[in-house]
């Protein structure tokens, strides 16, 4: 997987689905040798705030040194998880009080529970590892625009 810093968002399929284009050629992970080429994309559900639910399509490329195929995953996406990156930080550092969680249709305290047990007492030290890069600070700061954008295209 590679998280993509710079990106682009189009709206598809009569507004139904989100499709991710990078704006740049991110090398492999896996050798490190050559830039991945586009290959085709992969459906992923995702849930805003409040739980409204919509579809990204998500880029796949291929390195044409290894042949590995590798997702490019748009840094306000989050590895392996159904809510956006923005979200989850938000809850994990307690920024959403527990009365407006309940009135609002946010994940189960089971999901909550598993995301602070996920993100652990090292959470700031994480943000700088790859698969925690949606949260780095410096990160965020740089994707805010493309996540206004993203949403002004989403509805």
């Amino acid at each position: 997987m590679v998280i993509l810093y710079s990106f682009q968002t189009e709206v598809v399929n009569n507004g139904d689905s989100v499709r991710i284009l990078s704006e740049d050629l991110p090398l492999c992970p896996n050798c490190g040798r050559n830039h991945l080429i586009y290959r085709d994309s992969v459906d992923r559900r995702y849930r805003k705030t409040g739980g409204e639910r919509f579809r990204v399509l998500i880029p796949r490329g291929r390195c044409e040194s290894c042949n590995k195929l590798h997702r490019m995953l748009p840094l306000i996406l989050c590895p392996f998880k159904q809510y956006l990156s923005d979200v989850i930080l938000d809850i994990v550092e307690n920024r959403i009080p527990p009365a407006e969680l309940a009135l609002i249709d946010y994940p189960c305290d089971t999901t909550i529970s598993r995301w602070h047990e996920w993100a652990g007492d090292g959470f700031v030290n994480l943000e700088d590892q790859p698969l925690f890069a949606c949260f780095s600070k410096n990160a965020r700061t740089s994707a805010a625009q493309s996540l206004a954008a993203f949403f002004s295209k989403t509805g």
